[in-house]
Parts: C-alpha cells; structure tokens; sequence
C-alpha cells in the first residue's frame, strides 16, 4: 500500500510540472498572436466610432499616465520650450490671481478677507456656521467675520458664541441707549493667525445707528498702511438716515485724524442709508442683490478696487445672502516700480572748502577777459563766473544714485537707514547686548526723525498771518539777498545749487554785485540769466496724458536774488493811490481784503430799497502769456518810471530762450518775445502793473483784482442795469486793446437779489457774442460766495477737504474755550479803531454773543463741533466784516 501511495504522488507531481509548462507555452503562443495583429487607421477609426461614449473616461488609468481634464495637451516634461509653455496651465505671470494668493497665503494678504452675514440671531445658527467652517478652507481661513443683528444681551456668555482660534468681539443692543429691547447687535470675529493686536476703539448704541470699531495691527501688513480699522454697522429700517450718517461720519473723521494712513473698512446692514453721502471718498464694494432685488448690505472702503464680492447662501433662516471678500488690493510696491535718482552727495567740509577757495579767487580777472576797450561783456563776464562755480562745485562733490521705492516713509533719512544697518549687523554677530543697544538707538532716531519730518511740514503753515507774505524784502543787499536762498530749491538751467550761493554769500557777494550793477547800468540781463527750462511734473501718481502733467517753470536762482532786488526798487516807485482795487502783490492787502471788500459792497448796497447786485467773474485765457512788452514799457513810462529801468525791464522780457526738459532729454531751444515770464518774482507785480488802468467808467460799479482774478460788481438800482452792462462792454473793448483773451465759457455771474418782488427775470450778460453762464455759488479766492450770502457752502466746502487730515494734523485739536476765543477777539481788534474810542471789552463781548447767536448756529453744527480750522476760517471772515462794518 505504501508504494503503491508513493507511485501515485509522483506521478501527480509530474502531471502538475507538465501543465504549468504547458500553459507557460500556451501563454506565449497567445501573446505573440496577439502582438502581430496590427489596425489600419481607418479600421482604427471605426473603432473608435463603435465605442461608447464613457469607454475612455471609465478606464482605471494609473496616476502617472492619467490626463486631468484641465490639460489638453500632451504633459510630458520633454520636448521645445514652445511646446514646454503651451503644457502649462496657467501662462507665465498669470499664477498670481486673487484666489490662488487667498489660497496659498490666506493670512498674509494686503487687506483682511471678509465674510459677512445678517444672522438674526447669533445663538441659533452658532452649529450651521461652525459646520461651515469645518467644511470650507475659505472660511476656516478667513481673517475677518463680520455679523449684524445678532439679538445677544448680556444673558449669553462669550463661551456660547466662541469660534476656535478666532477673537471674539461684541456690542449687544442696550435698551437705554436704543430704547428696544429686543433686536441689533453686532459682533466682529478676527482670526489668530492673521492678528492678535486687536482692540475696540469705538462703539455706539442709539435709535438710528449702532456701530463697533476695532483697530487691528496684524503680523503683515503693506508698509503704506500703519493699521486697519474695521466697522461693523446696523442702521434700523425705521432709523433717521441722514443723522446715523452724521454719527458714523464723526466717528469715522476721529479715527481718521488719529491714524491717516489705516485702512478703514466699514461693512454692515445699511438699509436704505448710503454711507457715500458724507464721505464721498469712499467706496462701495458690494454690486449684487442681498435681499430680494435690494442691496442692503454694503462694504466701504478708503481704497479703490480693494475687494470683490462672492455671494453664498444664506445662513440658516436669515433673509439675507451671506457675502464673501476676496481682496484684491495690490500694495504700492507691486503697482508702482521703484525709481533711481542720481543726486549730488556734498562730503563733510565741502562748505569750507568752497570758502576757502572763492576767497582765494581773483574775481577781477573774469571781468578784465571779457573787457575789450572801455565795454565790458557782460554775457561773456557772466557765463564766465558760472562756468567756474560749476567748475569748482563739481571738483569737490560726488554723484551718486539712490532707489526710491514709493512705499518709503517720507521721514526716512540717512541716519534712520545707518541705525537700521547697525541693527541687523549686530542681530547676526550673536551679540545680545550689542543688539539690544542697537535696537534702542533704532528707536530713538525713528522717534527723532519723525520729528523733524513733523516741523518740516509745519514750518509750510507757520505763518498765519496771510499779510506778511507781501512784505518784500527789507535789506537791499545782495549778501542778504544771497543768505535768503532756499537751499532746497531745484536749481535752474545753470546748474548752480543755492546750497552754494548761500554757504558761500560772503565771498561771492562782490562778485555778483558787480555783475548786478553792470546789467544796470548797461540795462541788459545776460542771457544766461534770462534761460528758462520747463519741467512736466505729473499731478498724479499714474498720468495717462500731457493734461496730467503741470508744466514748472525753473530760472536761474541767482537770477532770483536779482529780481527780488529790483522788486523792492519798483516798490518804492509806485504813488500810494495806485489802483486801490488792486489786491495783490501790495503791502498789506490779502484774499481776505478783496473777499471782505466784496461783500461790504454787496452789504451795504443792499440796504438800500428795490436794489440788487451783479458779480461778474472774469476769466482770461493764459493772462501772463499774452502780455505785449511794448504795452507794459508805455503804462510804466506813464507810472513814472525812469528810462534806464524800462530798457532793462525791456531785455528782461524779450529774447528769452526756453526749453522743456525731461529725465536727460531736452528739447530744442525757442525765443520768446511776448509776455511775463512764468517762474520769475517780478511777473505777477508787472502783470498788475500792466492791468493798472483797468477802472471802471461808471460809479455804481466796482472792478476788483487780484492779479489776473478779476470781478466786476454791479450795484444795480431800481432794476436800471445800463451803467453794469456798459461797464462790461467797456472790459471787453479794454481786454481787445490789450491783447488779453476772455475766456467766456469759463466767465459766471451771480445775482444776489433779495426783493420779495422782482420785476422781471433777470438777463443774462453777452461777451462777444456769447452768453455768460448764471451760478448759484462760486468759489472767488478760495471763499464760496453764494446768491444767498450764507456760510453753508463754503463750511461744509472746507469740511469736505479735511476729510483726509493733512499730515501735520496727527492729533486732535481741542475745543478752543470761550475765554480764549474771547482772547483772540480782543488781540485782533487792538489795531482797529475801535482802540481809539476805549471799547474793546464792550465791542469784543457783543462781537462775541453776535458770533454765537448769528452765525455759528447757521452752520451745519457737526462741521463746527469736529473741525477747529472752519471755526476759525467763519471767525476770520466775521471779524473782516465787522472791522469793514466799524470803519
């Protein structure tokens, strides 16, 4: 039995190695039969024809040969660059769109990402809005969360509302402040890892207008921005729109003085208010419907095309749409590409050194080489002594070339930037107390840097006294002249700095004074003297043409000492009776005397019965430019004014070469022989000279200038309007003799007519044929004058421009109290004549209760309450009217 067992086990292991060979052959057979089979290309078409339509899509491919369906295009690495290019995705510089950047970096993005939501009821959707989080990478990483009508009250804890990782920041609804029990609230979510400096810095609860402001100071932020304030805000339906405006546009203004570089983003339920009303800089985000067919649910801004707005659904059974941000605000230095600037670098001991040398110099040498007999050159004297300043400037100095990135503090200075390197230097020697001395000096010179930048800017405003810019200058010398130079003046087609002209006034004094008097006597200005180059200098960041840029006028600094010089000579040439409507470039006269001399006019004509009056503002076209030189030397022979000087005044405005320069490109040279020059100090002052005899024929009518502003007043009676419109002819035929152009289009005229009965409408006035346009309100010198004489337009117009504080105004002005007011009354009416009659406190007193009772509750009352300068401006312009009332 057993070996007949062991014979029946070895066989079945022969049967066995049989079969496995038998299908090894069999299988190779198979396949070679298989691998010699080959398709024409039309039976392969076939195929494909007879296929159904899910047989590619439903193969299991293996993922390194799988095609996305987002590819067309063959994947492989291999192959042209062309090829390599067209296998991309995405094209080359196109990989950075707003969602792929919220994508990878959520959390370091120039703006915070916004989700806002109408909850109705906070507690009730607090699972609906957690699952959303877990189950969207957009909202889970959203920086800011932001939801309205929340109907917390101090019954439900913090905890109840908590989103993990998030700041959890709240304002419930009070019944004492709303006088609702129920309803409101808000509350602000900010992300942890996109801020964890977050702190509330405003809230209000009221009938018409709850707000909450949060300032934030995340980990990145563009270097243009110091923070950003986020505001959420609810405004009832039944609420007053135009005073929950006002609450939030004080509010708003106070932040924006505290911090005038943060952005602000205001977002919340507004109803049917429009927060675009009072601050008209800002700019609304949300386009689509939030309710039904209505956008009740905005998201302002201080930045233009900083968000775009995705609609989702809406959160549990609230009836508003959800809204989702994705900012797309690029910081300044991606938008705007960096410039290089070469400037001239001055070593220390330069100023000595040019001192030491132009004491050195035989001046007289110059003049002797451009003497030939008894006449001297004074061209070739003058070009002469400037080529060797130049000369000698450029033997002492370097040149070197600095980057300028346009998000640069305009604070920071060589010295900022060497305690900057001192510090990164010792953060990488290892050295701690190195690098902490190294940051405390860091921060002292930052602290001290920003504070001269501050009196740079206010050393602009310093002088409130508008009469003092007229004065002139008193010393008639040239050293005083020479030590008055602007050192950061931009130096002319000469090339000479003031920087030099100043530090070395003692040595060049004789000089130029020889050369100033030679050009007396001989009465010729050097044609270097008279070259001008025109800079373009755009008026905006981005100019998209030649009406965006502002064409500056550079001349000779020197040159400038030269004029102001002769300008205080022609000064004391003029009678005192000259042109007494003449309110510019005239000892003690300003804006404010020609504004206050109009409406006393205006006034006190209108006292009388069945008057009104007529305002005609005048506009010329290029007023300085069409000056004809041979006009203005015959009205100032008629001034007075003694040959010698009319033949240099003469060269001074003929012959002039001028040309435009822009970078290192300059143009071809042209001569002018017509008009002021513009960029001169003696063009505006030869400009009212020339305008002199521009009087009015008639005596009911007044002709008021200010330079090349001009206006006509008519003081009409009884509806007899014939000595106004001869008077207007008059000006026309006046203008047509002197080669001055009136711009008709540009020209208005405002009628103040306070008859209960007026005859007839009144009708318009023609110049040359064309109609002058009738206004409500017109800006004359910078004050809004208006057919009603009232101060509205004009605060709420000096309101509106600082909406946006200027830079010198970091902090809050204080209300000015009563005594002192009383004070300022008092210190500015002790030049009048009301000192004389011994009546200052009485006279300063009522001036004071009129001031009060009359015009400060003709203002808007919220312009007044938050800006100090439009309380003063309103004073400033009461005051003017009075001392006209008193003289």
């Amino acid at each position: 039995m057993a070996a007949r067992a062991h014979r029946e086990a070895q066989r079945l292991s022969q049967f066995c190695n049989f079969a496995v060979i038998f299908l090894f052959i069999s299988g190779l057979f198979v396949r070679n039969s298989f691998a010699l089979t080959s398709y024409t290309r039309q039976e392969l078409l076939d195929l494909r024809l007879h296929l159904p339509d899910d047989f590619i899509t439903n193969l299991r491919l293996i993922p390194e040969i799988a095609k996305t369906p987002e590819a067309t295009h063959s994947t492989r690495p291999g192959g042209s660059a062309r090829r390599r290019r067209r296998d991309r995705k995405q094209r080359r510089g196109k990989r950075g769109g707003i969602k792929a950047k919220l994508k990878l970096t959520p959390h370091r993005l120039p703006l915070p990402s916004i989700f806002l939501a109408n909850v109705r009821s906070l507690v009730n959707k607090m699972d609906e809005l957690r699952l959303r989080i877990i189950h969207s990478k957009r909202l889970m990483d959203c920086n800011v969360m932001i939801f309205t009508e929340t109907w917390l009250n101090n019954g439900v804890p913090d905890d109840a509302i908590k989103l993990a990782g998030r700041h959890t920041l709240r304002a419930d609804r009070t019944a004492a402040d709303s006088g609702k029990t129920r309803g409101g609230g808000l509350c602000i979510y900010i992300n942890k890892a996109w801020c964890t400096d977050s702190v509330i810095v405003g809230r209000h609860c009221s009938a018409n207008l709850e707000f909450l402001m949060v300032k934030c100071r995340p980990f990145y932020q563009p270097r243009e921005l110091s923070s950003t304030i986020v505001t959420a805000v609810y405004i009832p339906p039944d609420a007053d729109a135009k005073a929950a405006m006002n609450e939030l546009y004080t509010a708003i203004s106070k932040q924006q003085t505290a911090h005038p570089e943060a952005a602000f983003i205001v977002a919340g339920d507004f109803n049917h208010s429009n927060l675009k009303t009072v601050l008209p800089k800002f700019h609304q985000h949300v386009s689509c419907n939030t309710r039904g067919n209505k956008t009740l649910d905005h998201v302002y801004t201080n930045i233009a095309g900083a968000y775009t707005t995705t609609p989702l659904p809406h959160l549990g059974q609230s009836d508003h749409l959800s809204l989702f941000l994705i900012p797309k605000y690029s910081p300044l230095i991606q938008r705007v590409k960096p410039s290089v600037t070469t400037i001239k670098v001055w070593p220390a001991g330069t100023d000595s050194l040019l001192q030491d040398k132009f004491h050195h110099t035989d001046w007289s040498m110059f003049a002797s080489q451009a003497t030939c007999g008894s006449h001297t050159d004074i061209d070739t004297y003058t070009s002469s002594v400037l080529d060797y300043i130049n000369t000698t400037v450029g033997s002492v100095t370097t040149w070197k070339q600095i980057t300028t990135y346009p998000n640069q503090k305009p604070w920071m200075n060589k010295e900022v930037r060497l305690l900057l390197k001192a510090r990164n230097i010792a953060f990488r020697s290892g050295d701690a107390l190195a690098y902490s001395i190294s940051r405390a000096n860091l921060r002292r010179g930052i602290i001290k840097a920003k504070h001269c930048y501050k009196l740079k800017v206010e050393e602009h405003f310093s002088n409130s006294d508008p009469r003092r810019m007229w004065q002139g200058i008193q010393a008639i010398n040239v050293h005083a002249a020479l030590s008055r130079i602007n050192v950061r003046k931009a130096a002319g087609p000469d090339g000479t700095p003031g920087r030099v002209l100043r530090g070395c006034a003692e040595q060049l004094t004789g000089v130029f004074a020889d050369i100033f008097n030679l050009s007396l006597a001989q009465a010729a200005v050097p044609a270097c003297f008279k070259a001008t180059s025109i800079v373009p200098v755009p008026k905006h960041s981005s100019p998209t043409g030649l009406n965006n840029y502002r064409p500056v006028a550079l001349t000779p600094i020197i040159m400038k000492c030269f004029e102001r010089l002769v300008l205080a000579h022609l000064k004391n040439c003029l009678p005192p009776t000259l042109d007494p409507y003449q309110f510019a470039y005239r000892s003690n006269r300003s804006t404010e005397d020609a504004v206050s001399t109009v409406l006393h006019s205006v006034l006190t004509h209108l006292d009388n019965n069945n008057t009104y009056a007529r305002m005609l503002f005048v506009d010329f076209s290029s007023a300085f430019n069409t000056v004809i030189p041979s006009k203005l030397n015959t009205k100032l022979g008629d001034l007075g004014f003694n040959n010698p000087l009319r033949h240099w005044l003469m060269d001074f405005l003929t012959n002039r070469p001028q040309y435009v320069k822009s970078g290192h490109t300059c143009s071809t040279t042209i001569t002018l022989n017509t008009g002021v020059p513009q960029g001169c100090v003696l063009s505006p002052f030869l400009y009212s000279l020339f305008t002199h005899d521009c009087r009015p024929v008639h005596g009911s009518n007044t002709i008021i200038k200010f330079a090349d502003d001009t206006t006509v007043i008519g003081l009409i009676s009884n509806n007899d309007e014939t000595a106004y419109r001869e008077e207007v002819q008059h000006l026309a035929a006046w203008c047509a003799d002197n080669n001055l152009l009136l711009n008709t289009s540009k020209t208005k005229e405002l009628i103040v007519d306070f008859r209960r009965k007026r005859g007839s409408t009144h009708n318009p006035i023609h110049i040359n044929g064309m109609a002058v346009e009738r206004v409500s309100s017109f800006k004359f010198l910078g004050t809004h004058i208006t057919e009603d004489l009232s101060w509205s337009t004009n605060t709420s117009s000096s309101q509106r421009n600082e909406s946006g504080p200027h830079p010198s105004q970091r902090h809050n002005t204080p209300p000015r109290p009563r005594a002192e007011l009383l004070q300022h009354l008092q210190n500015g009416l002790r030049t009048s004549e009301v000192q004389k009659r011994r009546r200052i406190p009485h006279f300063s007193h009522s001036l004071l209760r009129t001031y009060e009772k009359k015009v400060i509750p003709a203002a808007p009352s919220d312009i007044l309450r938050h800006s100090e300068s439009v309380r003063d401006s309103l004073l400033s312009h009461f005051l003017v009217i009075a001392f006209s009332t008193t003289r």
